[in-house]
């Protein structure tokens, strides 16, 4: 009776072989990176798919071999480049300077406008004024 027991604790202790993938994680198309994860569903338990899109299924058959996929590092594409270098010298150019034009025509129309402002101030005086006696000196 106790060698039954005995065969019953090691049986229990023993590790179970793994049932379920892990799919690794992996660069998709877009250099997004995927975490990994497991397929431990009750009915998808193996990494199916392609290199750059994987997925849990169930039917073995169609199970992808990781192990020949190349995405594990950070493409080269997506990689940050190091900034161009600055332009060296004087890239100031007084040709292609518009300041001054700006402020030739805003000062420019505000004078125009305070001259005709004037000019019909007066043109109004004048025509609103009433008219003088002539005196003619004898």
């Amino acid at each position: 009776l106790l060698r039954l027991f005995d065969s019953v604790a090691v049986t229990e202790t023993t590790p179970l072989p793994a049932t379920h993938d892990t799919c690794l994680g992996y660069y998709d198309v877009s250099g997004t990176y995927d975490k990994e994860f497991s397929c431990n569903n009750t009915d998808h338990r193996f990494c199916c798919g392609s290199c750059f899109l994987r997925f849990c299924c169930a039917d073995r058959g169609k199970r992808l071999e990781q192990k020949s996929c190349t995405n594990y590092n950070t493409p080269d594409w997506i990689k940050t480049q190091s900034p161009s270098p600055g332009p060296t010298g004087d890239t100031y150019d007084p040709e292609l300077d518009q300041t001054n034009t700006t402020v030739y025509i805003t000062c420019g129309v505000i004078a125009l406008v305070i001259a005709i402002g004037i000019c019909v101030k007066v043109a109004y005086d004048k025509a609103t004024k009433p008219p003088q006696e002539m005196n003619v000196h004898r």
